[in-house]
């Protein structure tokens, strides 16, 4: 801010569109080639997620509002168990 920068933060989820979900694709292949889908513990841990046109309608807000030392979170729900996602890819 004293050099005239403004510098806004934006915490990201797992991004998601129709053809990519993240780090869920990875897992996908990676449950598709094992033939089981696992999660650490009780899989209570949770990811939060947001689709892609949403976080780019964010970066907008964020540039539009040109606020300094502001921290955007661009999460759309409250996350999702890791347990529900593995049981979810692995059925």
């Amino acid at each position: 801010a004293e050099k005239g920068v403004k510098v806004s933060v934006v915490r990201l989820p797992q991004v998601h569109d129709t053809v990519k979900q993240g780090l869920i694709t990875p897992l996908i292949a990676q449950t598709r080639a094992k033939g089981m889908s696992a999660y650490l513990g009780e899989g209570r841990n949770r990811w939060s997620a947001a689709h892609v046109l949403d976080v780019a309608k964010l970066y907008r807000l964020a540039l539009d509002k040109q606020e300094a030392g502001v921290r955007y979170n661009a999460v759309a729900e409250e996350g999702i168990p890791v347990r529900e996602i593995a049981e979810v890819i692995g059925a």
